[in-house]
């Protein structure tokens, strides 16, 4: 008969879906950002071919911030996700990976406001809409909707819904 107080090695079983799927809408996310980002350092043409509007909106003066590309911005966002994702997965410890489903919900909270205001912006200040930036913002309302699933069994409610 096992041993109830007995500490396990192995990582705990957390709604393993979720996070799973936030480590790898996190990495999509993170190689669609460093692209974008690659493209603005090094000069180069992003191709277009659905929404046609890429370069537009790439070159506004909404794509930075200060010197900073909104691009690198998303690098940074999307690699804490996966880390803070990868450290769920493989952490033995109920604590830890309720205050990191907390972190990640809030993140993602963050990132699903900004991801529509950017949207808002492509729509109807720049009027032209830009295919990875909208992936982007799909991978941003995923993951949103991943940590709020995430969260929910543990009672934690979502910023945005509270």
């Amino acid at each position: 008969m096992p041993n109830l107080n007995q500490s396990s090695t192995r990582p705990l079983k957390i709604l393993k879906k979720p996070i799973v799927i936030i480590a790898i809408l996190s990495l999509i996310g993170f190689a669609d950002a460093a692209y974008l980002t690659a493209s603005d350092y090094f000069s180069f043409a992003v191709p277009c071919s659905v929404t046609l509007g890429c370069e537009t909106v790439l070159k506004s003066v909404y794509a930075t911030i200060g010197p900073i590309p909104v691009a690198l911005i998303g690098v940074f966002y999307y690699l804490t996700a996966l880390i803070i994702s990868i450290s769920i997965i493989t952490s033995t410890s109920s604590s830890y990976n309720n205050r990191a489903g907390k972190i990640i919900l809030g993140i993602f909270s963050l990132g699903f406001l900004a991801s529509g205001y950017f949207v808002y912006l492509q729509i109807f200040i720049i009027k032209s809409l830009c295919l990875y930036c909208l992936i982007s913002a799909l991978i941003s309302l995923l993951l949103f909707i991943s940590s709020v699933l995430l969260n929910k069994k543990r009672g934690v409610e979502a910023p945005l819904t509270q």
